[in-house]
Parts: C-alpha cells; sequence; structure tokens
C-alpha cells in the first residue's frame, strides 16, 4: 500500500508539473503521450523490450500493452495474442478506432445531457457506470473519456469477460448507449491469463490522468499487469515499439528545464523525478509517525456523557451491519436451487490415464493441420483470403469439380482454420478428419478468382 500511494503521490506531482507551461513553450505532445503510465508500469520492475516475439514466446514472464492505432496489427499477430493470453500472458488493449477482429467501435461518442458532458464538452464524458471486477475498477466512481469510442463483448468463448464500465445511456450514436467501454476477460482454465481492453487511450495520456479517477484506475490497471514473477514488458503505442519512459525525450525536456536564475549563487539543480520520489516517501513516513488515526479516534465528542457516546457508536455499528445484511439478502436469488448430489472428486491425473476411455484434447492441433491445408490449397497465409478462396460458392472451388463430401470437408476445414475448434473433438473424429484432408492435399492449390 505504501508503494501505491508513493507512487499515486508522484504520478500526481509529475502530472501537475506536466499541465504548468515550460520555458521553453507549452508542447501540447505531451498531453497526448503515455510516459507517466509507462512509469508505474516500469517503476513496478518491468523492463521494456523491443521485439514482440520474444515477449510471445515468454508468457508466463511478459506484458504487452497496445495503445492506439491498433489497424496496423496483422491478423497473424492477434492470432498469437490468443495464445499468449491463454497459455498466461497478460494483455491491455486501449484504442477509440475501429478494428476488424476485437470488437473495437469507433467513435467519437457524444452525449447532449448536461450531467454527462464534462467541463461543457460533447465528447467528454463523465463515465459514473462502473463495475467493478476482482482486478480493476475498486474504488473508482467517475472516469473522464476524450472523444471515446465503445466494445462489443468478444463472442469466441475462449474466455469470461466482466464489464467494469459502460457508456451513458443517452449518447450518440445511439448504438453506442450503455456500451461496454472497459472490459477485463479472464481464461476458463487454471493458469490462463488477463485481457483489459478500453474503447478510448486518452484514459492513460499525461493530459487525462489528473481528471476524475483516470489516475486511480491507470494504478489499478498496473497493478493487475504486474504480478510477481512478471519482468517483460512491451510497450506499442500506434504499432510502433516504445522505449523506456527514461528515454522519453518529452520527458527529459521537462525534468531538464532549468530554473530562472536568481540574484544569488547558483546551486546544482536534482534531478525533478528522484526528487519528487524521495518526498512522496517523506510524506508517507511522516502520516505514519504521528499516529493520525488513533489521535483521532481518542479525540470523543466534548461534554458528552461517556454512556451515551457509548450507546451511540453501538447504534451506529448496528445500523451499518443491518444496512449490509439488507444488502447482502437484496442480492441473493429468490429461489435456492436444488441442492447438488455429493460425489467423490478425482484427482486430474487419474480422470486422464487410470479411465480406460479417456480422451485428449485434439483440438489445437486440429487447428494447425486445417490452417496449414487452408495455406496449401489456397497458396495465401490470410484467414480472409482462405474464406474468399475456399469457400463452396467460390468460382475457385466450383472449377476444381470437388464431390459433395470433399466440399463438405472443405467447409468443415475452413470453419476450423478461422473460428477453431469450439468444442471436444474425440479420437475417433480426429483420425476421420485427418483422413479427409489427406485427401483433399491430393488437390493442387486451387487459383484464385479471375486468373
Amino acid at each position: 500500500m505504501r508503494f501505491c500511494v508513493g507512487i499515486l503521490f508522484t504520478l500526481c506531482s509529475a502530472v501537475a508539473m506536466a499541465q504548468e507551461p515550460s520555458a521553453t513553450g507549452e508542447d501540447p505532445q505531451w498531453h497526448f503521450g503515455f510516459e507517466l503510465f509507462q512509469m508505474l508500469l516500469e517503476e513496478r520492475g518491468l523492463s521494456t523490450e523491443s521485439s514482440l516475439e520474444a515477449a510471445l514466446a515468454a508468457p508466463g514472464e511478459s506484458v504487452i500493452v497496445m495503445i492506439g492505432d491498433l489497424s496496423r496489427i496483422s491478423q497473424g499477430t492477434w492470432f498469437g495474442l490468443r495464445r499468449f493470453a491463454e497459455q498466461g500472458g497478460l494483455v491491455l488493449l486501449a484504442s477509440d478506432g475501429p478494428r476488424d477482429v476485437g470488437g473495437f467501435q469507433a467513435g467519437p461518442v457524444t452525449s447532449n445531457v448536461a450531467a454527462d458532458r464534462y467541463q461543457g464538452f460533447s465528447d467528454c464524458l463523465r463515465i459514473r457506470n462502473i463495475s467493478p471486477s476482482r482486478a480493476i475498477g475498486t474504488g473508482v466512481t467517475e472516469l473522464i473519456t476524450n472523444r471515446a469510442g465503445w466494445l462489443s463483448l468478444p463472442q469466441d468463448g475462449a474466455m469470461t469477460w466482466h464489464v467494469v464500465a459502460r457508456l451513458p445511456g443517452k449518447c450518440l450514436p445511439r448504438q453506442s448507449a450503455e456500451q461496454p467501454l472497459v472490459i477485463v476477460g479472464s481464461g476458463e482454465q487454471p493458469g490462463s491469463g488477463t485481457v483489459i481492453m478500453l474503447a478510448d487511450q486518452s484514459l492513460f495520456t499525461n493530459g487525462m490522468l489528473w481528471h476524475g479517477d483516470n489516475a486511480i484506475l491507470a494504478i489499478q490497471v498496473s497493478e493487475a499487469l504486474c504480478p510477481e514473477g512478471r519482468n517483460k514488458l512491451v510497450f506499442l503505442s500506434d504499432g510502433q515499439v516504445l522505449a523506456s519512459y527514461r528515454d522519453s525525450p518529452l520527458l527529459q525536456e521537462r525534468l531538464n528545464t532549468p530554473e530562472p536564475e536568481s540574484a544569488g549563487t547558483e546551486t546544482p539543480r536534482e534531478p525533478e523525478l528522484e526528487a519528487l520520489l524521495r518526498q512522496a516517501n517523506a510524506v508517507i513516513q511522516s502520516v505514519q509517525d504521528s499516529n493520525i488515526v488513533n489521535a483521532a479516534l481518542m479525540k470523543r465528542p466534548r461534554n458528552v456523557r461517556r454512556s451515551l457516546y457509548l450507546r451511540s457508536v453501538l447504534l451506529t455499528f448496528c445500523a451499518v451491519a443491518g444496512a449490509f445484511l439488507l444488502w447482502q439478502l437484496a442480492q441473493s436469488p429468490a429461489v435456492w436451487p436444488n441442492r447438488q448430489p455429493y460425489r467423490v472428486m478425482q484427482t486430474a491425473w487419474r480422470n486422464h490415464f487410470l479411465r480406460p476411455n479417456h480422451t485428449t484434447e485434439y483440438g489445437p492441433p486440429l487447428e494447425t493441420l486445417a490452417r496449414d491445408l487452408c495455406t496449401e490449397l489456397s497458396g495465401a497465409t490470410a484467414p480472409n483470403d482462405w474464406m474468399r478462396i475456399l469457400k463452396a460458392t467460390s468460382p475457385a472451388v466450383q472449377a476444381a469439380s470437388l464431390t459433395k463430401s470433399q466440399r463438405r470437408t472443405l467447409e468443415s476445414v475452413l470453419e476450423l482454420a478461422v473460428w477453431g475448434c469450439r468444442g471436444h473433438i474425440s479420437r475417433r473424429r480426429f483420425r476421420q478428419l485427418g483422413r479427409r484432408m489427406q485427401n483433399l492435399r491430393q488437390l493442387q492449390p486451387l487459383p484464385e478468382p479471375g486468373t
């Protein structure tokens, strides 16, 4: 807790310093940068990496942050991020622009309701519909957006999604009303990772952290992305990998801006970042040493009888406990489900190896075989090209004179390659599809329409 408060104090001080005009003039690029949010991640022990592939290869040690324009990310990278999260990786995606995959919808979302506007701007909204999750959102009462978009919940079934923040009910365009702004996804399998998605990257910019509870959200996101054992960070802004925040020219310019010369003797100026960190630790230590909480509790109201004071305290405690009990009863279901019969739990080893009819997961290798076959038949590597060339109604497939069985098999292979395996695959089904894929492999590569 002391570390979080220190980082928050340093963050607020740095933002206040950033909002003051420097001696060289105001630089608008600083307000749209992410140096302060990147500082939160790196100060928790993460070191920046210059290769996205290195992070994808070590999901248990890496954190991937993609902010801004996501249109430059290839289809293969999206497949890699999905595998990365399923294997324990931590991912943050924040963008207000559209993307074919991921559920990002383009803004800006505006409002004509004065109560939902921030400082009178129609495209800067006050977000108060917040439902905290286990990862983020606790203590956040209001977020301030800037030309935000909205999200559509992913329907792939690979993760369980929780909506942390929603847009107001009366906003434009109409299809954005009460749509998700911040969501958190967690895998259903043990050891899987977490994906945090936001439809507005400005929540983490240097100029917007000071507004509302954006700074608290940034700190909680950094805590969720930096558990024990993580040491690698790949930070991409508009598709470009960023170096450490300490190497940012904008930050160095602000930290090294000289103070106005005075008439007295000149003294060497201490680096601003180290001074802020030391000042934050001193403030926290003084609060702990002053015993403020105990002193406040000892000063009970004057001129009040002791018995009446104790009764008031007990009555207040009972009122709070009663309100909490009523809230718990309101959250409980009206009809309790039937109690499940007791059964003896088996270990994972016994379920997989001691049962005579045990099965093995054949979904991932079947997806790999399907993608290889689609690449071989179509001569292309992108899923969009597979669907265009290998659909049963495409000219290339019509010209190949395939049998009805081969067409059905090709449709099944195309669905596995593009959307993945959505159900359990038995050994018998795996062998059956493998033989049919081998028969299709004897075909020549299908020509693209128009060639």
